[in-house]
């Protein structure tokens, strides 16, 4: 045991019938407990006089207050003697003293001592009372003093501590005065802190007001220089950062058969900390931890403790909790608000109602709910289907549930490949804090005694090549049974597994943008709401060949799993499939343009919905504008899970990149409306959400606007054309990728938008039919009836079609304005009617 001397001094004043002139700690007055277990303390009274059997008191009371024990007390100095009664020393003088110096010294056990005490001993004689102190405190592992040593850093060294954590500081002089300054934000100092060492040269201080940047002083003054300037060489630049530290536990009411979780966080990136496990109330000193763990933050100062279940501690169930998270490196601690654990109610499980379906070669999943467990025992097929697997499905998450992935495909070993043995090869946990476990294997141990794969009638244990299955698992369906413990039949369902195929090939279009700039293979849907369903791809866009299939995505979840159709080379495995996109357009003595599926320039795997998305690049593969193609998708008659091989195809063509102006008029020129709001549009053959760039330009005046192809291949946009006169003409582009279409155009007062012409073929059709068929007084109703569509000039039109058609039936037109009282479209209908009706009289 280590034992050292305690020392420094407290003067105290006396009278002149005093038995003693002072009293003193001889030695040093700071006892570090984190380097003694024990100390050796001595009180010096200086000028002691009185009689023979006098008395002399010291109370000790503080001392054992604190946590520390005094032992073998003795009188080092002077013809007196010592006994311990209590809390006191009792010193009895053996002769009379003359103004003499008495010595009293003892030993002092700080093993269970507090820290951060300043302790008293109070001396009593007959006339007066005399006081001296000491404290105890527990050296840092930062320490700044006047002096550098060997655990010191002394001044003129920057420190950087976070917010909280105590800083030593030991002056090596008895009591010192520590200040600490920061500037005022001027050219001064405010002073945000004043620290004395006495009893004795150190002291500890705990930084939780601070942060920023400050200067220490070791001599109560305030620094040398002016803020901004460097510090003078006795002084030390003091940085204190913002720790941020965080505990918060991700459920504060839990029950017994629920884990205990807290996420801590810090801005001390990859620092090393301590969780404790407290009951609520505990003194996080005296007290210690029902559990700890040791972690570290992660890159971004996160981190998360699971303590488990506290019921499965020894002596711990319900109750109020609390954790304590401490940065080890500086100390700063925090804690979660109050965990309240309640008994849990019974264990239960439970497994979907309905039946569980999927193909052979797929993946299963089966969701097993948990109440007030985190284990289930899980049972797959039975001896009716000559198969069967147990496990145990945990819930790492306390979420109530996990889902179990069955892969149908890897219920045996490929040629070659290990046996399958484990229901670890073939079963998972989809969320990677859940897991599959499985109890040992005894010998000659079956399902009943433990976990595993059993197969046959009998169901023997799995153990080699010689008795798995030796292929996957067959169509039929199977039973699934959970239960709280081993050997359970709490609940009941059925996994009906089915015959795979190929269902349809179908392509897609997406805009033309790089691989390396595509949504990540896991962001399915973002992909998907870029692409439009087409056969006809422009040059350059992405050709998407989307094929719908089961069975396969056990296996094939990479894109080099996919073969060369035209090449299979000998052997090629049980799970051989291939996709192909052959050009069909080669010309006579040509051989075709053929992409493989494994060169294609992306892959999206969609197992939940049996699809495949294959993304091919028509600027590269050497295919070109003009191409046709077929997308061919294939499992061969050797796949392992297939009964015999399944294609299915789709055809898509390859076409030059197009954009064009619609409303153009005879002349092909652009006919722009003079309007606030005038609209201008066109069609392309590029993918829908493609950019087109529309420019109107005059001589002195540039237009623009960027719009994207819909999803019926046509582009809308408008522009503010009023302050350009009617007759204004201008050119118009349209342009979008590499294409680019140009046209004059000119501002007109309105735009035909072709509804009068439409009016004029219904009555004319209408008109001619009745015409040819009825007698005049039926043509004159039907012309009526159908021209109340438009406007009143085609209801008065109506009222005398029959006469005029007598009348005009070799009337050449007169000056050529129509005919009078009539405009000009329902004189071509009584034109027309008359010719048919003079052609069925001369019939």
């Amino acid at each position: 045991m280590l034992v050292m001397s305690v020392f420094a001094m407290v003067p105290m004043s006396a009278t002149a019938d005093s038995a003693a002139n002072d009293a003193s700690i001889s030695g040093d007055t700071t006892i570090d407990l984190t380097n003694v277990d024990a100390a050796t303390q001595t009180i010096e009274l200086s000028e002691v006089t009185g009689e023979t059997d006098d008395e002399i008191t010291i109370d000790i009371s503080e001392t054992t207050d604190a946590g520390i024990t005094v032992s073998s007390p003795s009188v080092e100095t002077g013809d007196a003697g010592v006994e311990q009664d209590g809390d006191s020393l009792i010193v009895t003088l053996n002769s009379e003293f003359t103004s003499e110096d008495l010595d009293v010294q003892f030993d002092l056990d700080v093993e269970d001592a507090d820290a951060d005490n300043r302790i008293r001993h109070t001396v009593s004689t007959d006339e007066d009372e005399y006081t001296v102190a000491y404290k105890t405190y527990e050296r840092q592992s930062v320490v700044l003093g006047a002096d550098s040593s060997e655990d010191t850093l002394g001044p003129n060294n920057p420190v950087t501590v976070y917010s909280g954590e105590t800083i030593t500081f030991d002056n090596n002089t008895q009591d010192a005065v520590i200040s600490l300054y920061e500037s005022d934000g001027d050219s001064g100092w405010d002073r945000v802190a004043r620290i004395s060492t006495s009893p004795g040269d150190a002291v500890n201080y705990e930084s939780s007001d601070l942060e920023g940047d400050y200067v220490v002083t070791y001599d109560g003054a305030a620094p040398e220089n002016d803020p901004g300037s460097d510090i003078a060489g006795s002084e030390t630049e003091l940085t204190v950062e913002a720790l941020d530290l965080t505990a918060e536990a991700q459920e504060i009411n839990v029950t017994t058969a629920e884990d205990i979780v807290v996420d801590v966080s810090s801005a001390a990136f990859n620092d090393d900390f301590t969780a404790e496990l407290y009951e609520e109330g505990a003194d996080f000193e005296d007290d210690d931890a029902i559990d700890t763990i040791n972690e570290q933050f992660d890159g971004t100062g996160e981190a998360t403790v699971n303590f488990g279940n506290v019921s499965e501690i020894e002596d711990y169930g319900a109750g109020d909790y609390v954790v304590r998270a401490v940065h080890d490196n500086s100390g700063v601690d925090a804690t979660t608000d109050t965990l309240n654990v309640t008994e849990a109610g019974d264990a239960e499980v439970d497994l979907p109602g309905s039946t569980i379906t999927q193909e052979r070669g797929d993946i299963a999943e089966i969701t097993v709910e948990m109440s007030n467990t985190d284990e289930a025992y899980v049972q797959l097929g039975s001896a009716d289907s000559n198969f069967m697997t147990n496990f145990t499905a945990v819930d790492g998450d306390s979420d109530g549930e996990v889902v179990v992935e069955v892969n149908t495909y890897q219920t045996a070993g490929a040629d070659g490949g290990p046996a399958v043995t484990d229901p670890h090869q073939f079963v998972s946990a989809s969320d990677s804090d859940d897991s599959i476990e499985r109890s040992s294997v005894g010998e000659g141990g079956n399902h009943n005694s433990s976990q595993g794969v059993f197969v046959g009638g009998d169901l023997e244990r799995a153990t080699d090549a010689d008795s798995d299955l030796g292929s996957p698992i067959a169509a039929g369906t199977y039973d699934v049974i959970a239960g709280i413990s081993d050997n359970t039949r709490d609940v009941k369902t059925v996994l009906s597994v089915s015959e795979p195929g190929v269902d349809s090939v179908n392509t897609w279009v997406h805009p033309d943008v790089s691989a390396n700039n595509l949504p990540d293979s896991d962001e399915l849907d973002e992909f998907l709401s870029s692409v439009s369903e087409s056969d006809e791809i422009a040059n350059e866009d992405l050709a998407v060949v989307e094929a719908q299939v089961s069975g396969v995505h056990g296996y094939i979840t990479e894109d080099n799993h996919f073969g060369n159709g035209q090449d299979l080379p000998a052997g090629a495995g049980a799970d051989f499939v291939w996709m192909n996109v052959t050009q069909t357009n080669e010309g006579p003595n040509a051989n075709p343009n053929i992409v493989y599926g494994d060169n294609a320039d992306n892959y999206y795997f969609d197992a939940t919905n049996d699809t495949i998305y294959f993304v091919l690049d028509t600027d590269q593969h050497n295919i070109d504008a003009g191409d046709e193609y077929e997308a061919d998708f294939h499992v061969g008659e050797n796949n392992w899970v297939y009964s015999d091989s399944d294609n299915e195809s789709a055809t898509f063509d390859v076409a030059e990149q197009n954009v064009e102006f619609s409303n153009l008029n005879e002349s092909d020129v652009l006919e722009v409306e003079q309007s606030e709001n005038a609209s201008v549009s066109g069609t392309s053959n590029l993918a829908p959400g493609t950019s087109v760039d529309v420019e109107l330009e005059t001589s002195n005046t540039l237009l623009t606007q960027s719009v994207e192809v819909d999803g019926e291949g046509e582009f809308s946009t408008e522009f503010d054309t009023s302050d350009w006169d009617t007759g204004t003409e201008l050119s118009a582009t349209a342009s979008a990728a590499d294409a680019e279409h140009n046209v004059d155009a000119v501002i007109v007062e309105s735009v035909d938008d072709g509804e009068d012409e439409t009016t004029t073929e219904e009555t004319t059709e209408e008109t001619t039919e009745e015409t040819t068929e009825e007698t005049t007084e039926e043509t004159t109703e039907e012309t009526t009836e159908e021209t109340t569509t438009e406007e009143t000039t085609e209801e008065s039109s109506g009222e005398d079609t029959t006469e005029e058609s007598e009348e005009t039936t070799t009337d050449d037109g007169g000056n050529g304005a129509g005919i009078p009282g009539f405009g000009m479209a329902v004189s071509l209908v009584a034109l027309v009617a008359a010719a048919l009706l003079a052609l069925r009289r001369s019939n």
